[in-house]
């Protein structure tokens, strides 16, 4: 069968695509099916896809499923038992805590007062030949120390609190011994630790200003005092873990060689010099704290000739103040440096380092060296 070509009008086969003659396309009919179909190939197993099915088959529903849904029960009841534990377990650390809470205000808070014990070491003197050797240890409690006139050699009260259960008489009180006027006063709470303590100790001392004095003074939690006036120290130091520390004194001749110590961790420290007096030719303060202020007042008027004395101020975290008024014949040289914080005199400030030394330091016949040392404050000399 033939056919003729639409463009140059040859006659070309029935089944010819292009006419032999010009090359031009003929048209032909869209077959029903595809040129290459066999009628016996079975027709292709449709893909569902989520994209453009509204539900899978049966078959694939059978094959996934039930797996899908064994993974999601597994991983709620893992999430249910984590969520269980974690609520038991907190609500034991409650319940612990709440039978361990009125412990833990037993051993910190409930101290009652339960009355004083009372100590007088020897009769009103009336020479100063007499020597005290103060040793104080006490855990929990404030210590107060004035050396002054008109009393009795030695008095001390001792106030006790002590928690349920326990009695004055238990308490500890002062111990000493006597060896050719030479007398060795010792207080000792006789504490490991604060939880261990069944007592807590506060002491006012008086001692008199006849007599010739050294002060070991250590406490774990608490403040020192310490008032001297017109008497004779010959040995200072002044050691609390957690609280301050004030001295004030007044016409005190110091007969010692060794530094003299002011150290607290954590509190602050105020110390009022006023006219002192020194044995030896060198000596040093130390007045250091972790973490508070430092207040030093010095006023020397008095000359004590051929003296060098060290004032040695420190602290980490607080600021200094250095107030002094001396005597214009007396040498005086400071320095003061802070990292966090500025330096403040009546004519100057600086947040680095401040340097002062007067004109007649290297003549002078008593010299005050300051050294002034903050990490993080302010230092203010006036």
């Amino acid at each position: 069968m033939s056919k003729f070509c639409t463009k140059c009008g040859g006659r070309i086969a029935e089944d010819s695509l292009f006419c032999e003659y010009c090359g031009n396309k003929v048209k032909t009919s869209v077959p029903t099916q595809p040129l290459f179909a066999k009628e016996s190939q079975p027709p292709k197993k449709p893909v569902f896809s989520s994209y453009n099915q509204t539900s899978p088959p049966p078959s694939y529903t059978s094959s996934y499923r039930p797996y899908h849904r064994s993974s999601t029960n597994w991983a709620k009841w893992v999430f249910i038992g984590v969520f269980f534990v974690v609520i038991v377990g907190f609500a034991a650390v409650i319940l612990i805590g709440l039978a361990f809470l009125p412990f833990s205000f037993n051993v910190f808070n409930q101290y009652e007062y339960i009355g004083d014990l009372n100590e007088y070491i020897g009769e009103n003197l009336t020479n100063n030949s007499a020597y005290i050797d103060l040793e104080v240890d006490n855990s929990i409690g404030a210590v107060n120390i004035d050396i002054v006139e008109n009393i009795k050699f030695f008095e001390a009260q001792i106030h006790v609190y002590a928690r349920e259960g326990y009695h004055l008489y238990e308490a500890n009180t002062i111990e000493y011994e006597e060896y050719n006027n030479h007398y060795f006063i010792t207080f000792d709470s006789s504490s490991d630790s604060d939880w261990e303590n069944p007592y807590l100790y506060e002491l006012d001392i008086l001692i008199s200003n006849r007599a010739t004095t050294e002060l070991n003074i250590e406490v774990s939690t608490g403040a020192i005092s310490v008032g001297a006036y017109q008497t004779n120290i010959s040995s200072l130091y002044l050691d609390t873990s957690t609280g301050s520390i004030t001295v004030d004194f007044s016409e005190v001749y110091f007969s010692a060689s060794q530094d003299f110590t002011l150290h607290t961790s954590t509190g602050s420290i105020t110390a009022d010099f006023f006219e002192l007096m020194y044995y030896s030719s060198e000596v040093e303060w130390m007045i250091d704290t972790s973490t508070g202020s430092i207040s030093v007042d010095l006023f020397q008027e008095s000359i004590d000739n051929n003296t060098l004395i060290y004032y040695n101020a420190g602290t980490s975290t607080g600021s200094i103040d250095f107030h002094y008024a001396l005597n214009s014949s007396i040498g005086l040289q400071i320095y003061a440096d802070v990292s966090t914080g500025t330096i403040n005199t009546p004519d100057y400030s600086t947040d680095d380092e401040y340097t002062y030394k007067s004109e007649n330091y290297d003549s002078a016949s008593m010299k005050i060296y300051v050294f002034l040392d903050t990490s993080t404050g302010s230092i203010h000399i006036l």
